[in-house]
């Protein structure tokens, strides 16, 4: 499984079966941008520093609701963020500063 931010082959840490049927699987990014835990019909997805949660017993509605949700941050987290452009460089600002001293 690769991390849907970076691109990364996520480390996965325990994967366990139940009479053949999965009961636990944790995947990390090993940037740590991304997670995916999967506990007994509980998935907790974690993307940056937001988590979300869907347990087997909510409805398909509000499975698909959490999964766009999941989806949206994927994509903001993927973007790079941007960078305002400071009008003066430091040395300027350290010039004036001086001149105001004076």
């Amino acid at each position: 499984m690769e991390c849907p931010i970076c691109g990364k082959r996520m480390k996965t840490y325990a994967v366990d079966f139940i009479q053949g049927t999965l009961a636990e699987e944790n995947n990390k990014c090993p940037e740590g941008h991304y997670s995916y835990d999967y506990h007994y019909g509980e998935t907790v997805w974690k993307i940056g520093y937001k988590f979300l949660t869907y347990h087997y017993t909510q409805s398909e509605e509000e499975y698909r609701r959490i999964k766009r949700k999941v989806d949206k941050l994927i994509k903001q987290y993927k973007q790079p963020k941007k960078v305002r452009r400071l009008k003066w460089s430091v040395d300027t600002v350290n010039k004036r500063l001086r001149r105001k001293m004076l």
